[in-house]
C-alpha cells in the first residue's frame, strides 16, 4: 500500500459559515446594498429591529403599509344571455370545459359546451360540439332539471344530462328517469353518444373515482323524495340500481356532495332537521349498495365535499344564517372548523381543491349588498387561509347564482356563474378567470396546448412592467394603495425571475411613478426551478428600482450579512443581480474547501419569470494547484442540479500522471478514486528506493491521502 500525505501547513480546511439572521449588534452591518452611497436627507426607515436589509444607496425606503383598495377581478365573459345551472372542469393546461343548460320551450333541453383557453375570451371548440342533447320520442318533454354535469375520465372529457319525463326503452326495461354520457377522446374536438348508461339524477354531483383501470363516474341526487341516492356508472354497462345512502331517514335528501379520498367515493348530504351525513364506500362489494357504505354524522347544513392532494374538507355551516365552517377530513370524521368571514347570508358557493393541492372556497355574500360578486379564499390545509380577494363581478353588479369554480395544479382557474338567475332559474351565463393566467406548460385533456397570456398582455392588475423590469402576482390581483401610485402584495411576486416572499403579515410596496420595492418586514428572495431554492437573502427590502434599461444592476446583496449558500459552496463577496429583458444574471464567486487553499471557482445564474432558474448546472475550472510534491491540474468541477459536484483532473505524483475522479456533497469532499497511467520498468522514483509503477484506489482531500495498491 502506498500513502501519500502532504503537508500538513498546505492543508488547512476551511470551515463553511453557517447561514441566519445576524446578531443585534451587527444591524448595521447588515444595512446593506453597496457602500458606497451618497447620505439621503430622509432618515433610513427600519420595519424591524435586527436582521439583514437590502437598501439601495441613497433611498430611505418606506415601511408603513398604505390602506388599500380592494382589487378588481379580472373581467367575465358571457357565454349565453339565457342559460342555467353551468358546471366546469378545468384541464392540466389551464383550459376551461364549461357545460350549461338553454331551455328549449316546445322542443329539447340544449346542453352547450364551450372550451376556452387562458388568455381567450371565446370558445375554440367546432360548432359540431357547442350543443347537443339526445333523441327521445316527445321533444318538449325532452327536459334536463338537474343541470348537466362535465367530468375529466383520465384523458377523456364526459358530459352527463339526465332527462325527465319521457319514457324510453333501457336494457332493464322502460323508464322515465334516464341518465345519458357523451364522450370524447380528442379534448373537445368531437363527442360520441350520446349512450343511455343509467337512472340516477345528478342533481347533487357528479364525480370520477377508482384506480387508472377501472374508472367510474359516481352520481348522487339533491333534494330528491325518499333520501339521497348515489349510483357509480361501470364501464360498458348500463346502471339501473342505486344506493339510498340517507335510507334511515325519509328527509335526508338534501345537499348530496361527492368527492373522491384514496380512489374511493365519499358523500355528504343533510337532513331538515339540521344534521350532516358523511359516508363513504369502503371499497368492497358493489358501491351501488347502502350496506357497502360507513357513515358518521355531525350538526350541520348544506354541506359541500372537496377532495384533492392536500386532503379532504368539508364546508358546512351550524344552521341557517350562521357562518360556514370549513372542517379538515379523517377519513369521514370532521375537524375542528375555520369559521369563514362574511358568510352568514351566503349565497351560491362552491369549494374546490385544485391539483397542486390548494384549497378554494368561493362564495357570494349577499348580506352587504355585494350579490354580483363572487369572493374567495384559499388555504393550503384547510387550517390557515388567505385574505379574501373577488374572483368575479358581475355585468351591471347583477344577482350571482348558480356558481361553479374549477382550478389548474398553478391556482390559475375560471369561475362559471348565473346573473339574475336566482337559485335555478335562467340568465346571463358567464365566465371569469382568476388567479395566475399564464401558459403552465403542461398539456390538457386530448393532449392539446394550452393557451395563456403572454407577458406583453398580462392582465394590469397582476402586472408591473416598465423597461426590462417585470413584476408579477402569482395569484389574484395586486391591490392598489389609497392615495398613491403603488401596489400592495400580501403574497409573492416575481422580479424578472427573483422569487420575492412575505414573511405572513409581511405586505410589498411596488411603487409605481417612484420605481421602488419596499416590504413593511422580512422577505424571502430566491430563485428556483421546481426544486430546492437558492436563497440570496432574507430580511427587509428597501430598493429603488433601475429605470428598466438592461445590463444595469438591479440589487446587490451582501454576503457579509446573509451568507449564501450554493448548493453546499459558499458564496464570496456581494452577489450583484444584473437586469435583462424579463430576466436577471446573477455572476458569483464560489469558495472551494480550504484544502484547496483558498482558490475560488465562477459561475453565472440565470432566471426569467417565465422559467424560473434557467441554468441546470454550473462548472468551474481549476487549472493548477501545487500541494507539497504533488500537483493537481486541470480540475473540472460541474453542478448536477441537486446537493453534488462532481469533477474530473489529474494529480502529477512525480512524473506520474494520476487520474482523479471526485464528488463533492454539500460543499465538502465526498469521495474519490485514481487511477495512474503506467510506466515503465521500475517506475517513478518518489522517494529514495520508492518507485511509483501504477495505482488504482481510493482518493481522499484534505489532507491528500492516496489509498491504493503500487
Amino acid at each position: 500500500m502506498l500513502v501519500l500525505l502532504a503537508g500538513a501547513a498546505a492543508l488547512l480546511t476551511g470551515s463553511l459559515p453557517t447561514t441566519g439572521v445576524p446578531p443585534a449588534d451587527a444591524a448595521s452591518k447588515a444595512d446593506h446594498a453597496s457602500a458606497a452611497g451618497k447620505k439621503s436627507k430622509k432618515k433610513a426607515c427600519r420595519a424591524t429591529k435586527k436582521g439583514p436589509v437590502a437598501r439601495t444607496p441613497g433611498y430611505p425606503g418606506k415601511c408603513r403599509a398604505p390602506g388599500t383598495k380592494i382589487a378588481p377581478p379580472m373581467p367575465s365573459t358571457s357565454l349565453s344571455d339565457s342559460g342555467k345551472l353551468p358546471d366546469l372542469l378545468v384541464d392540466d393546461a389551464g383550459t376551461a370545459h364549461i357545460v350549461w343548460l338553454s331551455e328549449g320551450g316546445t322542443g329539447p333541453d340544449l346542453v352547450h359546451y364551450c372550451r376556452m383557453k387562458r388568455g381567450s375570451t371565446s370558445c375554440d371548440n367546432p360548432p359540431a360540439t357547442a350543443t347537443m342533447f339526445p333523441s327521445q320520442p316527445s321533444p318538449q318533454f325532452n327536459e334536463d332539471h338537474a343541470g348537466a354535469k362535465i367530468v375529466a375520465i383520465g384523458d377523456d372529457i364526459a358530459i352527463l344530462s339526465f332527462r325527465y319525463p319521457n319514457v324510453v326503452s333501457t336494457p332493464l326495461g322502460l323508464s322515465s328517469r334516464n341518465l345519458y354520457l357523451w364522450i370524447s377522446d380528442d379534448g373537445g374536438d368531437s363527442f360520441s353518444g350520446p349512450a343511455l348508461v343509467g337512472d340516477n339524477e345528478p342533481s347533487g354531483d357528479a364525480e370520477v373515482f377508482g384506480t387508472s383501470d377501472t374508472l367510474r363516474i359516481g352520481t348522487i341526487t339533491d333534494t330528491r323524495t325518499g333520501g339521497t341516492f348515489f349510483q357509480a356508472i361501470l364501464p360498458g354497462q348500463y346502471s339501473g340500481t342505486q344506493a339510498n345512502l340517507g335510507e334511515d331517514g325519509p328527509d335526508r335528501a338534501y345537499s348530496g356532495s361527492l368527492a373522491t379520498v384514496n380512489g374511493l367515493p365519499m358523500a355528504a348530504f343533510s337532513s331538515l332537521d339540521g344534521q350532516t351525513f358523511i359516508r363513504q364506500w369502503n371499497g368492497a362489494g358493489s358501491p351501488n349498495d347502502t350496506a357497502n357504505w360507513s357513515i358518521s354524522e355531525m350538526t350541520g347544513r348544506e354541506p359541500k365535499l372537496a377532495a384533492g392532494p392536500g386532503g379532504a374538507y368539508l364546508a358546512v355551516r351550524d344552521a341557517y344564517y350562521k357562518p360556514v365552517k370549513i372542517h379538515r377530513l379523517n377519513g369521514i370524521q370532521p375537524a375542528a372548523g375555520v369559521t369563514m368571514a362574511d358568510t352568514a347570508d351566503v349565497g351560491a358557493r362552491d369549494l374546490v381543491v385544485d391539483p397542486g393541492g390548494t384549497l378554494h372556497f368561493a362564495w357570494v355574500d349577499r348580506a352587504s349588498g355585494s350579490e354580483g360578486e363572487v369572493r374567495e379564499r384559499r388555504s393550503p390545509d384547510g387550517k390557515k387561509f388567505s385574505s379574501t380577494r373577488l374572483l368575479a363581478r358581475a355585468p351591471g353588479n347583477g344577482a350571482i347564482g348558480q356558481l361553479a369554480v374549477a382550478a389548474a395544479g398553478d391556482g390559475g382557474g375560471f369561475a362559471a356563474y348565473v346573473s339574475n338567475g336566482s337559485v335555478v332559474g335562467s340568465g346571463q351565463v358567464l365566465v371569469a378567470p382568476f388567479g395566475r393566467q399564464q401558459a403552465t406548460g403542461l398539456p390538457g385533456l386530448g393532449n392539446r396546448p394550452g393557451g395563456g397570456s403572454a407577458p406583453g398582455t398580462e392582465v394590469s392588475c397582476q402586472r408591473i412592467k416598465y423597461g426590462a423590469v417585470e413584476m408579477l402576482a402569482d395569484e389574484g390581483c395586486l391591490l392598489s394603495a389609497s392615495g398613491k401610485a403603488a401596489k400592495v402584495s400580501e403574497g409573492p411576486i416575481r422580479l424578472n425571475g427573483l422569487e420575492i416572499i412575505p414573511d405572513a403579515g409581511v405586505k410589498l410596496l411596488l411603487g409605481t411613478r417612484e420605481k421602488t420595492i419596499d416590504s413593511t418586514g422580512r422577505v424571502t428572495v430566491q430563485l428556483s426551478n421546481g426544486g430546492d431554492p437558492i436563497v440570496l437573502f432574507r430580511g427587509e427590502l428597501h430598493l429603488r428600482l433601475p429605470l428598466g434599461a438592461a445590463g444595469t444592476k438591479l440589487v446587490s446583496f451582501d454576503t457579509g450579512s446573509f451568507p449564501v449558500n450554493l448548493k453546499g459552496f459558499p458564496v464570496q463577496g456581494d452577489i450583484d443581480v444584473i437586469l435583462r429583458e424579463d430576466s436577471v444574471e446573477i455572476p458569483v464567486s464560489l469558495k472551494l474547501p480550504g484544502f484547496f487553499g483558498g482558490l475560488t471557482g465562477n459561475a453565472v445564474i440565470k432566471a426569467s419569470n417565465d422559467h424560473g432558474l434557467e441554468v441546470a448546472s454550473m462548472q468551474f475550472h481549476v487549472g493548477a494547484l501545487t500541494v507539497g510534491p504533488v500537483v493537481l491540474k486541470d480540475l473540472d468541477i460541474s453542478w448536477d442540479g441537486s446537493s453534488n459536484w462532481s469533477g474530473s483532473g489529474t494529480v502529477i505524483v512525480g512524473g506520474a500522471r494520476i487520474e482523479a475522479e471526485i464528488e463533492f456533497r454539500d460543499g465538502d469532499f465526498h469521495r474519490g478514486f485514481v487511477e495512474v497511467t503506467p510506466v515503465p520498468f521500475p517506475g517513478v522514483m518518489l522517494f529514495t528506493d520508492v518507485y511509483l509503477n501504477s495505482v488504482s484506489g481510493g482518493l481522499e482531500l484534505g489532507p491528500l491521502v492516496i489509498d491504493a495498491g503500487a
